[in-house]
């Protein structure tokens, strides 16, 4: 019975551990058929996982009727005639004697095994508590498979939580600090633009008053006046920061990259 904990514990799904696990109980417990249903987490209904030699239908019904009684006291396997599983065919009505087995926890309901038998008289005592103990050690272990599945889950969607915060938290930082270098553009630029405007100014004056003076004089007047309107430029450039950083980013990335072709 160790192993049948084992197997459901192990790295295969859940419907190949049932699989074997129904493999495991026939060793035990003579059945011709079985089919183990259980409680889907995300839609709250009972499904087949798993079967071994064609699919047993399911009989809960009848199951509680004859196990519950007037109390509220825990399911135990139930021997069950075939009068008590519903609609018969042809694949099941060869089989005159059920076992149903609840898969239950102390407080929740995991599923169910059926199994089934070509003789009447298949299933004795020994074989129904051989199925309790089985059945209480199978809800336990899908229990704790499923939660350790949960928590797996729930560690991956904390750590996708994680990485996008640290991402949206650097962008807020490159932002803030972004937005402080272009403050201090701003006032920079505001510094520089007035005695700018003032130079630019004279030296347009200058050039448009004094036609008549030498050559070498206007010359120099140009010279000023076209290093002026280029500190401007450059000036202007400093209130689009977040345009030359993306300049300088590809520039580095590229840099990085080195060479893509050899030299010829």
């Amino acid at each position: 019975m160790a192993e049948i904990a084992a197997v459901i514990a192990g790295p295969s799904s859940e419907a190949e551990a049932y699989c074997r696990v129904l493999e495991l109980v026939q060793a035990m417990v003579p059945y011709d058929a079985a089919t183990a249903y259980l409680q889907m987490e995300d839609s709250n209904t009972l499904e087949a996982v798993a079967e071994l030699h064609g699919k047993v239908p399911l009989a809960i019904d009848m199951a509680n009727a004859e196990s519950r009684g007037s109390g509220r006291e825990a399911l135990k396997p139930v021997v069950l005639d075939m009068e008590a599983i519903p609609s018969p065919d042809a694949a099941t009505d060869v089989f005159e004697e059920y076992m149903l087995v609840p898969l239950r926890t102390a407080d929740s309901e995991i599923g169910w095994l059926m199994l089934a038998a070509g003789h009447r008289g298949s299933f004795q005592s020994k074989h129904l508590r051989l199925m309790s103990v089985i059945a209480s050690q199978l809800a336990v272990a899908t229990a704790l498979r499923r939660s350790r599945e949960h928590l797996r889950e729930q560690h991956a969607d904390l750590r996708r939580a994680h990485d996008e915060l640290r991402r949206l938290h650097r962008h807020l930082v490159r932002k803030e600090r972004l937005g402080a270098v272009k403050r201090l553009a701003a006032a920079i630029n505001h510094e520089i633009n007035n005695p700018l405007t003032v130079i630019v100014g004279n030296v347009q004056f200058l050039l448009l008053t004094n036609k008549d003076a030498p050559d070498n004089q206007l010359a120099r007047l140009r010279r000023i006046e076209s290093a002026a309107l280029r500190i401007g430029e450059i000036n202007r450039k400093l209130l689009h920061l977040d345009t030359l950083a993306e300049e300088a980013a590809r520039g580095a990335a590229s840099l990085s990259a080195g060479p893509t072709g050899e030299e010829s």
